[in-house]
C-alpha cells in the first residue's frame, strides 16, 4: 500500500474564524473492520481474550485497537459502561499522562446486525496539543477515513451532522500540523541563534543538526509523527550539547507557541499547507453511500 499523502486546502472546509475548544475534544468515527474479541476482567479492565481473569467479552473494533496502540498509556483501559447482550455496545476510558480518552461504541443503524452500523465517540480531556497530536496520529494510523460514515442520514439523527463531524476532524489535523511545524521553526531558530553566538561552531556538528531537522521536515510530510518527535528531539540536544543556554531559548520559543492555548482558544486560520484531505491511492475501502435509501 503506497503513502497515504496529505493535501493543501482547496476549498473553503475551514471557516478562518472556527476554534477549537481549549478543554475538551468530541469527535465520532465510523466502525468498518470486524472487531476482535477482547475480555473484561473484575476489576473492569480492558484484557486480551485468553487472558485468565477475564469474565466478560468485549468486541473493539478497528477506531479503538488503533488508538490503544497510538497512545501507549501504562495502564489498561478500563470500562466504564460494560457491554449486555450486544457485545459491541460499550463505553471505556484510557488515560495516559495528562491526556484522557473515553470511548462509546454504539449501532446507529441495522440493529447493529454488522460491523458498519456502529460508530465511536471519542472524548478526549488534556492539553489542546495533546489531543491534536494524538488525533493526527491516530488518523494517519488508521485504514481508512474515520468521518466518511457508511449512512449519512442515521448517523445525522443518531450520533452527530456528518458534515460538522468531518470539519471538526480536520480542524484538529490542522491544529496539530500546526503544533509540528512551530516546533521545526523553533529548533531552526535555535540553531540560528547558536550559529550567531559562535562564529567557529564545528561544521559537522552543526551539518548533523540540520540534517535531523531535515529529517524531521521529512517525517512530518510523511504524517509521520514520532519521527518528527525523534529527530527534533536529537536536534534539539545537538544544540544544547553546543551551547547548553540554547535550553532556555527553545523552552522560551514552546512557551510563544503554547500562548494561543494558555488563552483557551486556536484560531485556525491563515494556513496555506494544513491538512484537509486524507487521500489513500490504492487499497481503499468501499464508501457505501446510502443516503437515498428509505428509513
Amino acid at each position: 500500500m503506497k503513502k497515504k499523502k496529505w493535501f493543501a486546502p482547496t476549498s473553503s472546509l475551514f471557516p478562518m474564524d472556527e476554534v477549537l475548544d481549549a478543554q475538551v475534544t468530541i469527535l465520532h468515527a465510523q466502525v468498518r473492520k470486524t472487531p476482535s474479541v477482547h475480555g473484561i476482567d473484575a476489576n473492569g479492565f480492558i484484557r486480551p481474550e485468553n487472558h485468565p481473569e477475564i469474565e466478560q467479552k468485549i468486541l473493539l473494533g478497528e477506531i479503538c485497537e488503533t488508538l490503544f496502540r497510538v497512545i501507549k498509556a501504562k495502564e489498561n483501559p478500563t470500562i466504564i459502561e460494560s457491554p449486555g447482550f450486544n457485545e459491541q455496545r460499550w463505553r471505556l476510558s484510557v488515560s495516559e499522562g495528562d491526556l484522557s480518552i473515553e470511548v462509546e461504541s454504539k449501532p446507529y443503524w441495522g440493529f447493529g446486525l454488522l460491523t458498519s452500523c456502529y460508530s465511536n465517540t471519542l472524548t478526549l480531556r488534556g492539553p489542546l496539543h495533546r489531543r491534536t497530536e494524538l488525533i493526527f496520529d491516530l488518523v494517519a494510523s488508521l485504514p481508512h477515513k474515520p468521518w466518511e460514515v457508511v449512512w449519512q442520514k442515521r448517523f445525522t439523527q443518531r450520533v452527530g451532522n456528518v458534515d460538522k463531524n468531518a470539519k471538526a476532524w480536520h480542524h484538529h489535523l490542522d491544529a496539530a500540523k500546526q503544533y509540528f511545524q512551530e516546533s521545526i521553526e523553533t529548533r531552526i531558530q535555535a540553531l540560528a541563534e547558536v550559529k550567531k553566538l559562535d562564529k567557529e561552531l564545528d561544521e559537522e556538528k552543526s551539518s548533523a543538526i540540520e540534517a535531523d531537522i531535515d529529517y524531521a521536515k521529512r517525517a512530518l510530510a510523511e504524517d509521520n509523527a514520532p519521527a518528527m518527535m525523534r529527530a527534533l528531539a536529537r536536534a534539539e540536544a545537538g544544540i544544547i550539547a553546543i551551547d547548553p543556554r540554547a535550553e532556555f531559548k527553545i523552552a522560551a520559543l514552546d512557551e510563544e507557541d503554547d500562548e494561543a492555548e494558555k488563552e483557551h482558544v486556536i484560531t485556525v486560520h491563515d494556513l496555506t499547507d494544513v491538512v484537509v484531505e486524507y487521500v489513500h491511492e490504492e487499497d481503499d475501502i468501499p464508501f457505501v453511500d446510502l443516503t437515498t435509501e428509505e428509513e
